[in-house]
């Protein structure tokens, strides 16, 4: 019987991966085995890196659908302290764990498998192990795994 839902495919990745051609790749394999028509490629609508790549590629590819998830960094999560915002540039704040609530609720989503496109952490000030990953994707990715979700990384 053929698969009446979509296949629901998350790309995450580090803002700073430049390589289209492997998220390319990537998401060629996953349309040859189900059809363009039949894949959804969900991302976290980041403004740059492999989110932005995904979606570019994705939304010039006919029958692929996008389903996005822009981060809230407005908002806080009810329990967040109001002391832990940080300030922007400009003057404005913004919630620093909006990104990792997005990351947790597209994983909700139930997404088939996961590619994570994943550069080193570059963060000039991080206290964690080095070499690590970049700290959002690796954490969608995480989920993922822990959740049952087929993950593909690509360092």
């Amino acid at each position: 019987m053929p698969r009446v839902e979509p296949y629901r495919v998350l790309v995450t990745g580090s803002r700073s991966w430049r390589d289209e051609q492997t998220i390319r790749d990537a998401l060629a394999g996953v349309v040859s085995r189900h059809g363009p028509e039949s894949v959804v490629v969900v991302h976290g609508h980041a403004y740059e890196g492999a989110d932005a790549i995904a979606d570019r590629i994705a939304s010039a590819w006919a029958g692929l659908s996008v389903e996005r998830h822009p981060a809230d960094w407005d908002t806080c999560a009810d329990h967040c302290h109001p002391a832990h915002r940080r300030q922007r540039l400009g003057g404005s704040t913004y919630c620093p764990t909006a990104g990792l609530r997005r990351d947790a609720e597209m994983v909700e989503t139930g997404p088939d498998e996961v590619l994570a496109f994943i550069d080193p952490c570059r963060k000039p000030r991080c206290r964690g192990r080095k070499p690590h990953g970049s700290h959002g994707a690796t954490h969608t990715a995480d989920l993922a795994e822990k959740a049952g979700i087929p993950v593909r990384r690509f360092p």
